[in-house]
């Protein structure tokens, strides 16, 4: 992969014009439709973007993220790893703590 020198690299790598990925990523908080997911008795918040915010995260993924290696502790979304083999490091442990940051992702801003 070569590296990104500027916004304009990025923009090429993207498909796009800087001031086209720069508006995007301005107006991104309003470009999400959110609606609830009921499963059984629970209620899950489902926000997806619009269609245009979509093709770009897919392009950011594919065409940036996806080349970028991943930390050797990274289990999910890894190939050759899972939940199982995130579970095996574990394994024989005197402890192990779970937690989950409730409303993690809407808290990230652009």
């Amino acid at each position: 992969m070569s590296t990104i020198q500027s916004e304009s690299d990025l923009a090429l790598r993207l498909g796009l014009s800087w001031p086209e990925v720069n508006e995007q990523a301005r107006t991104a908080a309003s470009r999400y439709h959110v609606y609830p997911l009921l499963m059984g008795q629970k209620k899950r918040w489902i926000e997806a973007p619009d269609a245009e915010l979509k093709i770009l995260q897919r392009r950011l993924l594919d065409r940036l993220l996806y080349e970028l290696a991943p930390t050797p502790w990274a289990h999910g979304f890894t190939k050759g790893k899972s939940i199982v083999s995130n579970a095996a490091e574990h394994c024989g442990r005197q402890w192990v703590v779970s937690l989950d940051i409730k409303d993690f992702f809407p808290s990230v801003s652009r």
